[in-house]
């Protein structure tokens, strides 16, 4: 795994448009093996990648989607008992098997109280 990136796009499918539409917008995230969005309201996908997404069930916006490039699959495992039982965030915690151990990724949102 060579790179990592995180960004709350705050609504995948805005006004504007679809931002995996947006060829600036792929541009810059296209060269990470490890793509983790927030406030994506919505499934994401991008062709090379495997999308895993923890949608919010009520309230408006939140959401997170965890993008990892395929050929990284086989050193992948997704950690579901990491995720609060009561619901209060949306999280995708992966842990990511390389030569010389491994990395946790936490792509996590916590909604405001108010909302």
């Amino acid at each position: 795994m060579n790179s990592i990136i995180s960004w709350d796009i705050a609504n995948a499918n805005e006004l504007l448009g679809r931002k995996t539409d947006d060829p600036e917008f792929v541009k810059i995230i296209n060269g990470n093996d490890v793509i983790c969005l927030q406030e994506t309201c919505t499934e994401v996908t991008l062709p090379g990648y495997e999308s895993f997404n923890d949608l919010r069930k009520t309230g408006k916006g939140g959401g997170v989607t965890t993008l990892i490039r395929r050929r990284l699959l086989n050193r992948c495992k997704n950690i579901e008992n990491m995720i609060p039982s009561d619901r209060s965030m949306n999280t995708i915690v992966t842990r990511v098997s390389q030569d010389d151990g491994y990395v946790v990724i936490v792509d996590t949102y916590i909604p405001p109280s108010n909302k």
